[in-house]
């Protein structure tokens, strides 16, 4: 089910993308529209990867305490976030207007949108890099997952690559003369038309256009070097230069504590524990897991890290979808064959094994 999900969906974005580009340019040869739908095709998938990245992980700042399991530290600062998403947005009309105009447009206008498309495509090379590591042991990262978050940038390159190739091999150089009220502006304009090295041209403009923008920028609230911030403001991930607050205890039976959430009837609960300072059902069951779980922490702790982790990573993602008190009552009985498994450890192992059960969850106060 869940690949004809994913193969509908790239059929729909190929359809989209070539009903797209003949909207947009309707005289193109079907061998320049296979391309250009290809580009157009690599840039949605670059902003789906955005979606569902922040959709698996919800992420934080750098200075919040966080729980592992539930949430990771962002790459991308989130105060100097404005800076990143206004050249974002400026490299989405600038990339628009030459992808569908190209040479047609003003000189002046077509080199400040080079200019921005530029700016754009150095920012997802640190971008890019930012995902080459990450130093939270956090199991759902992998070089897989990495790559998955590398999809963006490396779209963004991709696609203002392929209309920078495009517009080397496009020789058309009528352009248009007297474009701009502004002297100042038609004098450029002009100049540029005159111009046999128009390149060069924008690398003199690009300069000047940078430093505008991010004048701009300061008088909301940002900094100038808010596009080396946006990297560097953050934890864990390769370019950062903060540290992070301890990560908050995740430790907890998530299975047994959804179960003993199930019908008062078979489940049997028992009276209301405290984990972490906040209340849960506690019965029999959830108090021998975890009674358990102390036992064999302190007589084999490598094998108590290997189960820990590898409980986090696959328990705790199944217990969140046991939303009903059929699943809750289901989850109990499965778990009975390891309660008593449990309940035999203990007994083998403490010298006073109700006890031990006994305080699990109690306030030690």
């Amino acid at each position: 089910m869940i690949g004809f999900i994913f193969l509908s969906m790239i059929v729909l974005l190929i359809a989209l993308s070539w009903g797209i580009v003949k909207l947009s340019k309707p005289a193109s040869s079907n061998t320049n529209a296979v391309i250009d739908s290809s580009i157009l095709f690599i840039f949605f998938i670059g902003h789906i990867s955005i979606i569902l990245s922040n959709y698996l992980s919800p992420y934080a700042e750098y200075y919040v305490q966080i729980d592992r399991v539930d949430s990771a530290y962002t790459p991308i600062s989130f105060e100097h976030a404005p800076s990143f998403v206004f050249f974002y947005v400026l490299n989405l009309i600038a990339s628009f207007f030459v992808w569908t105009k190209g040479k047609k447009l003003p000189p002046l206008t077509f080199a400040l949108a080079v200019c921005a498309m530029i700016y754009w495509t150095i920012i997802c090379i640190p971008w890019t890099i930012q995902f080459f590591y990450n130093s939270d042991p956090k199991e759902n990262y992998n070089p897989g997952t990495a790559w998955f978050f590398m999809l963006a940038p490396i779209s963004f390159i991709l696609f203002n690559g392929s209309i920078f190739l495009s517009l080397i091999k496009d020789r058309d150089t009528n352009w248009v003369r007297n474009q701009y009220k502004n002297k100042f502006l038609n004098y450029l304009n002009n100049k540029l038309i005159d111009s046999q090295k128009r390149s060069i041209w924008i690398l003199i403009i690009f300069l000047p256009f940078l430093v505008t923008i991010l004048c701009i920028l300061m008088i909301f609230g940002q900094y100038p070097d808010s596009m080396i911030k946006v990297f560097t403001d953050t934890t864990t991930w390769t370019l950062s230069q903060k540290s992070h607050p301890p990560f908050l205890d995740h430790q907890g039976h998530y299975l047994c504590t959804v179960a003993a959430c199930g019908s008062p009837q078979i489940v049997k609960p028992q009276r209301i524990g405290l984990r972490n300072g906040n209340p849960i059902i506690v019965n029999r069951q959830l108090s021998i897991a975890n009674a358990f779980e102390n036992l064999i922490e302190i007589k084999f702790p490598k094998t108590h890290r290997i189960i820990r982790r590898n409980y986090d990573k696959y328990g705790y993602p199944l217990s969140k979808r046991i939303t009903s008190r059929f699943g809750a009552n289901l989850t109990y009985l499965l778990m009975k064959p390891l309660e008593w498994f449990f309940l035999v450890f203990i007994y083998l192992f403490s010298l006073k094994p109700e006890e031990l059960i006994h305080k699990q969850y109690r306030n030690p106060s």
